[in-house]
């Protein structure tokens, strides 16, 4: 929904049936009234009005899309079901580290609670923190690379970056409250449970159904302490029964489900 030209191949094709997925609501990342933000409203408006489903991956996205769209369902990010996988020896990104490795995956943005990072870096030396993802929008975040055990590893494929997360001691989520977080699913919680690595995570919206999986803290110190306890108490191997309901399986099903439900209710023009 952020290419301007999808519009254009919906009219030169003319689908039977067109489906648009609202990951986030990228307006958040610009303030309204910028060139980049009033790109984004046009191109929503134009391909949601075009679409006979929208889907969103959490109720704030779903909200602000039905502004253009009557009716958007809400299907949330999901995890793939574990298969077992060891976790294997460390990766050559990880080597060299001492103590508990505690991780971030995932876009380094402004949607990062940096002053809380730095705390957590300064305060617990004997942690290794390890930063796996883009800096290529906002690279304030680079700021933490100086401190000795801090280690940046960038952007990685798929099952690479899931072979590192998988050596996290403790997971982050440790997002700001902002009007970006607010409109966002946060997919590497879900890794992060498919991959049975303990969570602590700040109070971040849209991730209830994953209250069971997640240790939410406020602060450097909650922090610290969530963290500790994590380490502790050590990994779980991750339930494939209680993630189920979380799967790209069930997802699927959904949004199949959904799409019988709409096309059944009218006839489809096959000109």
């Amino acid at each position: 929904t952020t290419n301007s030209f999808i519009p254009e191949l919906v009219d030169a094709l003319h689908p039977d049936v067109v489906v648009a997925d609202v990951v986030d609501d990228n307006r958040t990342w610009y303030q309204p009234g910028t060139k980049q933000f009033d790109q984004l409203e046009r191109n929503y408006a134009e391909i949601l009005t075009r679409s006979d489903i929208v889907l969103a991956n959490c109720e704030p996205v779903a909200a602000s899309m039905r502004s253009f769209s009557d009716s958007v369902e809400v299907v949330p990010n999901a995890c793939e079901l574990p298969e077992g996988v060891r976790r294997g020896e460390r990766p050559s990104e990880l080597r060299g580290l001492r103590g508990p490795v505690v991780g971030y995956a995932g876009n380094l943005s402004d949607r990062i609670d940096l002053d809380l990072l730095r705390g957590l870096v300064e305060a617990r030396r004997d942690w290794s923190f390890v930063f796996l993802g883009s800096t290529h929008l906002d690279r304030s975040a680079l700021e933490l690379a100086e401190e000795p055990n801090v280690r940046f590893v960038g952007t990685r494929r798929h099952d690479d970056a899931q072979a590192i997360i998988r050596h996290f001691d403790v997971a982050l989520i440790p997002h700001l409250d902002n009007d970006m977080t607010r409109s966002m699913n946060p997919l590497k919680a879900y890794v992060y449970c498919s991959l049975g690595v303990p969570i602590v995570s700040t109070p971040v919206a849209n991730l209830d159904e994953l209250a069971e999986f997640i240790t939410i803290a406020s602060g450097r110190d909650e922090f610290v302490t969530a963290i500790e306890r994590a380490i502790s108490t050590g990994r779980r191997q991750p339930d494939r029964a209680a993630l189920l309901p979380h799967s790209w399986e069930q997802r699927v099903e959904h949004v199949l489900a959904h799409l019988d439900d709409v096309t059944s209710a009218r006839p489809l023009d096959h000109e």
